[in-house]
This record gives C-alpha cells, structure tokens and sequence, in this order.
C-alpha cells in the first residue's frame, strides 16, 4: 500500500470534465474514486473528435517517468463507433499481439453485455517500456464507450493492491442524469459480491470475515468501494424503501499503530455526541464483548429525526491491515427477546478468518 488512500471522485464526459459535485448531467459519466495522492498529469480534449483523454500518476512522478499510471478515456459512439465491449477489446489484443508477439498475457475478469473488465501482463520489455501488469475495463453506455486502468510498471500487481483495485473496477458504471444506464452492478454484482453471497464470506486480500447472517433472499442494496473505505448494505428482496431490516458491512483501511479500543471509544464519542441532538427519545449502547481484536455491541435509537427507531448489533472485528464493521438492524426493534438472544447468537458466530494463497475463493 503506498501512504493514505483517500476517496476522491472525479467524472468526464467525452466533452468535458466536471466537478464531482455536478448533477442532473445531460451526457454521460463514469464515476471513479482514485487515492488521495493520485495527481492529474496530463488532459486532452476534442470536442469535434468527441474524444477525452484524463491521465494520474502518483505525487512525484511525472507523465514522463511513472510508476503507476490510471488512464481515462472516453469515445463519442457516433464518431468512434464499436459494436461492443468484446470487439474492442478483441482489437486491443490483437493491435498488442502484432506489436509485441507473444508477450502479453490476459485474464477476463467480468463481462456482460455493456462492459468487460480485464487485465494484461508483461514479462518481457514491449513498445519500449519495462514489464507492466493493467487492470482496465472498457464500458459502453448509449451515447459513448469508456476505457479505464490501472498500469504499473512493477512487473506485477500486489495482491492485496489487485483485489482493492479489481473491486474498484468491477463497481464501475456508465451514468446520464444521475442515474445508472445498464443494471449492473445491482443486477449483475461484481465477483467478490457474488463470492460473499454464496459462501457467507467478505474477503479483501488475504483476510476476510466468516459466518454473516444474511437473511434469506438478500440483495445488495448500497455498495461503495475504495482503496480506504468498503461498505455493503443488504436487505430482503422487494422490501419498501423503509426497511424493517438491513445489514452492512464495512471494511476500514488500518496502519500498524492501529488501536482497537482507541478507535472505539473515539468513534462511539462521536457518535454519541450527534445522536444526543438526533434522538430526543434516546440513544443507547452497550457493550456486548470485548476481547483483542474484537468487539460486540447492542445500540438502541429512539424517536430519531434522521429515522425509524431500530435497534442494532454491531461487530467490529480488528484484522492486520482492515476493520471489518458489521451492522445487523432491526426496524423499529426487537420483536421479542428471543428475537434479539437470535441476532446476538448469529453476532457472536461472525469471526475474522486468514487465507493462504491457495484457499482464495475464485474470481
């Protein structure tokens, strides 16, 4: 991990760059978080050609001598054309096969019908620059297609780096209007989504979490993804908007200083002294457990003016380089004790799990 990844938005149009804080776009976006000392280097635009070009390289290096780079480009359908995702793809490979014969290497990482996420690598010198390893994805919307990656010239991907960044990529979708043009990834969620609804189980690198209890008939509801922050919401199919009950859970990038009980009575600080103003009826917790590198609580919120009253479970499970922060809530509380002796038991089972190269469940 290279110093503090930070969350930082950015969107483009094949026609210009905007402020992330735009809204209601008459034309098409791809949203992106970059880490925080990502700087821009480099931006091309035509709006005749109807072509974007947005090139990041790391605080001290230039365009001209990298180590990693992150590449966004965007093409005008009408005047770049491209049948589909595959079929440019299948151009890229083919355009680096004739350059450089035999010396790229490719991996497909998720594909449907709009899009194809994918990475390459090098091992050998090829149209003069050292081994590289990319991960990009080519996204097409209605109006234009998209290119983006992540190339360093390492040779290879960390491991934990190439999931944090598969994650990022996989989440990627094309907007208009604030809203999302193709169904994915809701309809089509991204491999370490479907990983963790089939098998129970959040991984990030070599470390995850084991024993969720989702509730029969989950769908992801809500996801954010970034090299410092994860969170995943959950509820039951077809549930109305108020929902009697949902589940996140949330993976927090920590350093080696990393206190667990520090972190939790600052937070709970925090917390406490905005749900003071929030809740006139009440706001409450109690700690369940406390032992190294974990944490089980019970909060209660009363008369809210942010929400419903609910009542949650919350385990915090401390790992070497993530939290993982999981949330079960129940609207507008308990319905009996047995019910809450329930979620407790099922919070009690959650548990940090390490995996060795060879048990990484497949993308």
């Amino acid at each position: 991990m290279h110093g503090s990844w930070l969350s930082v938005a950015a969107v483009v149009a094949s026609a210009c760059l905007l402020a992330p804080a735009a809204s209601a776009r008459d034309y098409e976006v791809v949203p992106y978080n970059l880490p925080g000392d990502f700087q821009l280097a480099n931006q091309q635009r035509d709006v005749k050609a109807g072509y974007s070009l947005l090139e990041y390289v790391r605080k001290g290096d230039t365009l001209e001598d990298w180590d990693e780079l992150f590449t966004f480009q965007s093409f005008a359908l009408k005047k770049w054309g491209g049948a589909s995702p595959d079929e440019v793809l299948e151009a890229t490979q083919r355009a680096r096969e004739q350059a450089c014969p035999g010396a790229t290497t490719w991996r497909m990482i998720a594909r449907d019908a709009h899009r194809v996420v994918y990475e390459w690598q090098t091992n050998t010198p090829c149209m003069g620059y050292p081994p590289q390893h990319e991960i990009a994805g080519i996204f097409f919307g209605k109006l234009d297609r998209f290119r983006v990656a992540y190339t360093t010239k390492a040779g290879t991907i960390a491991p934990r780096d190439r999931d944090l960044w598969v994650q990022v990529f996989e989440t990627l979708s094309v907007y208009y209007k604030d809203a999302r043009v193709w169904g994915h990834p809701r309809s089509d969620p991204p491999a370490f989504i479907r990983d963790m609804l089939a098998t129970g189980q959040w991984m990030v690198g070599r470390q995850g979490i084991a024993g969720i209890p989702l509730p029969p008939d989950s769908e992801l509801a809500f996801i954010n993804v970034s090299h410092a922050e994860d969170s995943l919401q959950f509820t039951r199919k077809n549930e109305p908007q108020a929902v009697s009950r949902f589940q996140e859970l949330g993976r927090i990038a920590i350093d080696a200083d990393f206190s667990l009980q520090q972190w939790y009575d600052q937070t709970g600080a925090k917390i406490q002294a905005r749900q003071d103003k929030d809740c006139p009826g009440g706001y409450a917790t109690k700690q369940i457990l406390e032992e190294p590198g974990r944490i089980i609580e019970e909060a209660t919120f009363r008369e809210c003016k942010q929400g419903p009253n609910e009542q949650r479970i919350t385990v915090v499970l401390q790992g070497k380089e993530d939290l993982f922060v999981w949330v079960d809530a129940v609207r507008p509380a308990w319905t009996d004790e047995l019910q809450r002796k329930q979620v407790l038991e099922s919070a009690r089972n959650v548990r940090l799990v390490d995996y060795s190269e060879d048990e990484l469940p497949a993308d």
